[in-house]
């Protein structure tokens, strides 16, 4: 009777203390409307459901963790529901939302309306004017579209209206919009019928400044939920030159039930155009022809600010005083997207121009800024805006990683960074405006970005780069009489014949210089292989730099590459045993935002080595990094005259999800890497292919090897991916040893026999 009594307490305790929001046992319970939160996760909820309602075929959009409200309308109703703040790195496209009238996994309910990634567009999912009934439980499900333990979780701020008999919500200031030499414009406003039922007349209106509002009717079909332009008849004069207009666009519909979503307002430069180069601005007196504003019209929100910046960071400007930067004291905001838009520029005269800019960021793990343009007036400038991504070499520019959908400047810079881009698809356009766009997430946020000193100029006529290293790379088989390969482009508008090229392997405490006698012409591209060798025979790092010699040469900045190349060790006696007491093993750090460290742990978490004192951890003294994406790679193991290979190590780890930590394996000399093994394997990973969340201490995992016996050439490598900051991953004592193989060969029964493995 007590193993019961004591079986009923514990399932009483463990419902009382169950996470709201985690399921439809524990829904948070939408008491009234309208009905609004912010900040929200899907974070730590689980996956409790696959499907929207139960007859209905799992939802791809139902395969992260969710995150359940629950609605009892006193009345029956209409209702609208809304997303915003997605801090996925996919974006709105993988979140789904649901509206079921009933547990989704209930075979009897039904899925009354849903909005799944591309079936909702790329904005953030909404559910319109759908009938709810009185005295009924209904449950509003957010989830995402999974990928094993990748973008399981997102952030995210809803909103639960009642829709209302007439209810008109401006969207957006369609027209006019920040360009150059505007005159008498027209305006467009774009409006939504949120009403219940259909309306013939809508009126609208505009003021500019403090002006007199203009006041005008649409006369015409708005049906419930459909977005309608309207064109004013009336233009107005924003013929000042460099004057920020701040223009208000409202409808007025009499009897209209909320008039909290009626009116926007939003900012609009008139901006010279410059055709004269290079274009210098670099902020110290005046910031003429740059100005904020906000991507999102009902979301008018900018951190930006024109000044000094005073942060703990990003404190000073990267030359005089002032520059651009996400608020000059404090931390951007959260969920912002917002820009600083430039003035139009005619690159009629130029064949190819040359951005130029300064750059600090000190961001938070889903924000990201970014360089767009556009070539298009009028309207075309509030949607056809392009990422200055791939269209040209770049220096210091961009660093998220190609799984990223949208690329640009993430994690930490460590200071002022100079960047460099070359704009070939815009020369001989005549118009073209750039805005520095900062797009935030809403679970955390940070300094931001800075820029400073905006360049703009033709390419030089004399200008070579050392764009990459490509040989050698790390390796457990350099040699003493080894090669260096160089890539080398011509960005100079002269095609150069008879250059030099010098190369160091030691850091450039040394050089040796080579000539090429060939001709480069304008944007051709080389690869060159010095004729003299170089000793890479000792296990250690090298700092290989190779850098080109121009005469005339017009831009140093770009003359030089650096690569890091490691020339690993070779095991090939058994059993390994590392504990990182004397050395680091010859394991070498790599990737982006790297916290790996070898050496004695100073944390007050992570406080000793699983044996003796020494580890290799993500900082032994603090946090991992903000946005890393880090590599800690082995020595060469030979594992050819193995038959039964085994891996055995300790780890500890205290994450927060999503960052995990991965381990890998190599069988073609480092060039592609995958995980080794999943969770189903015994002790080993925790989630998917991964260990995340808490190890709760020192722990020891293992791994069988056995697939990889005979392998000549086997590399091992940790991938860290850090998200939100905590003590992160460590490990201790690793062994690889070969695990005796069972042998029954000449074994005769005389009875009964009993045999114990280990």
């Amino acid at each position: 009777m007590r193993t019961k009594l004591f079986t009923l307490a514990f399932f009483i305790t463990s419902i009382c203390f169950s996470q709201v929001g985690k399921d439809c046992i524990n829904p948070l319970i939408i008491n009234a409307l309208p009905y609004s939160a912010t900040g929200l996760t899907t974070n730590g909820f689980g996956n409790d459901y696959l499907t929207p309602c139960g007859t209905c075929p799992t939802s791809s959009w139902m395969t992260g963790n969710d995150f359940v409200f629950s609605f009892q309308p006193l009345l029956d109703m209409n209702i609208s529901i809304k997303l915003s703040g997605i801090t996925t790195f996919i974006g709105p496209s993988s979140v789904g939302l649901f509206l079921v009238d009933g547990c989704p996994s209930d075979p009897l309910s039904t899925c009354i309306a849903k909005a799944e990634g591309p079936a909702s567009g790329f904005t953030n999912p909404e559910i319109l004017n759908k009938h709810v009934s009185k005295d009924t439980v209904y449950y509003i499900i957010v989830d995402t579209w999974a990928s094993g333990t990748i973008n399981m979780s997102t952030g995210f701020n809803i909103e639960v209206n009642e829709t209302l008999n007439l209810d008109v919500e401006t969207i957006e200031i369609f027209e006019p919009r920040t360009g150059c030499s505007l005159t008498n414009e027209r305006f467009v406003i774009l409006f939504r019928n949120l009403s219940i039922d259909t309306l013939f007349s809508v009126p609208v209106g505009y003021q500019v400044d403090n002006n007199s509002p203009v006041y005008e009717t649409r006369n015409d079909t708005a049906l419930p939920g459909h977005e309608y332009f309207y064109t004013f008849s009336t233009y107005s004069d924003l013929s000042i030159p460099n004057k920020t207009y701040m223009i208000k666009m409202f409808t007025s519909l009499p009897g209209d039930g909320n008039l909290l979503n009626d009116t926007l307002y939003f900012p609009i430069t008139n901006n010279n155009s410059i055709n004269t180069f290079p274009y210098l601005q670099n902020f110290d007196t005046n910031s003429i022809g740059w100005t904020t504003a906000w991507i999102n019209h009902t979301d008018p929100r900018s951190s930006w600010q024109y000044g000094t910046p005073s942060k703990t960071i990003i404190n000073h400007a990267e030359s005089g005083t002032k520059c651009w930067v996400t608020d000059t004291v404090g931390f951007n905001l959260p969920n912002e997207q917002s820009y600083v838009i430039g003035p139009c520029f005619d690159f009629s005269s130029i064949t190819l121009p040359v951005l130029d800019l300064d750059i600090w960021y000190n961001t938070s793990t889903y924000d990201i800024a970014q360089i767009e343009f556009t070539t298009e007036h009028g309207i075309a400038i509030a949607i056809h805006w392009t990422n200055i991504d791939n269209i040209g070499f770049g220096q210091n520019w961009y660093n998220t990683l190609p799984s990223v959908p949208e690329s640009g400047w993430n994690g930490s810079s460590g200071g002022w960074l100079h960047a460099r881009h070359t704009l070939d698809t815009l020369g001989g356009k005549p118009y073209v405006v750039f805005r520095v766009s900062f797009k935030g997430g809403v679970n955390a946020v940070n300094e931001g970005f800075a820029f400073d000193n905006i360049k703009i100029s033709e390419s030089p006529l004399n200008d070579l780069s050392a764009d990459e290293i490509i040989y050698p790379k790390g390796s457990c088989n350099l040699t003493s009489n080894d090669s260096v390969v160089v890539k080398i482009t011509n960005h100079g508008m002269n095609s150069v014949h008879g250059f030099d090229v010098k190369c160091s392997i030691d850091g450039g405490n040394s050089y040796v210089t080579e000539n090429i006698a060939d001709t480069l012409n304008f944007l051709q591209t080389m690869t060159y292989k010095f004729t003299s060798s170089f000793d890479f025979s000792t296990n250690k790092l090298y700092n290989v730099i190779a850098t080109t010699a121009l005469q005339m040469e017009q831009n140093t900045s770009n003359d030089t590459a650096k690569a890091e190349i490691m020339h690993y060790s070779s095991i090939s006696a058994y059993p390994y045993f590392e504990d990182f007491e004397n050395s680091d093993g010859t394991w070498f750090v790599s990737g982006m935002n790297p916290s790996w460290q070898w050496g004695i742990p100073t944390d007050s978490v992570l406080t000793t080595a699983a044996s003796g004192t020494h580890i290799w951890a993500t900082n032994l003294s603090g946090y991992h990094n903000l946005a890393e994406r880090s590599y800690l790679t082995s020595p060469c193991f030979d594992l050819s005259a193995m038959l039964n290979p085994k891996l055995k190590m300790f780890i500890w780890y205290e994450e927060t999800y999503p960052t995990y930590c991965q381990f890998n394996i190599s069988t073609d000399g480092g060039n592609s890497y995958t995980a080794l093994g999943t969770a189903s394997d015994p002790n080993w990973y925790n989630a998917g292919s991964a260990w995340t969340f808490s190890s709760s201490g020192w722990k020891q995992v293992e791994h069988s090897l056995k697939n990889y016996a005979g392998n000549s050439d086997i590399r091992f490598q940790f991938y860290f991916y850090g998200t939100i900051q905590n003590t992160g991953f460590a490990f201790d004592s690793i062994v690889i040893c070969d695990a005796p193989v069972s042998d029954f060969s000449g074994i005769t029964s005389t009875g009964s026999m009993q045999a114990q493995f280990n």
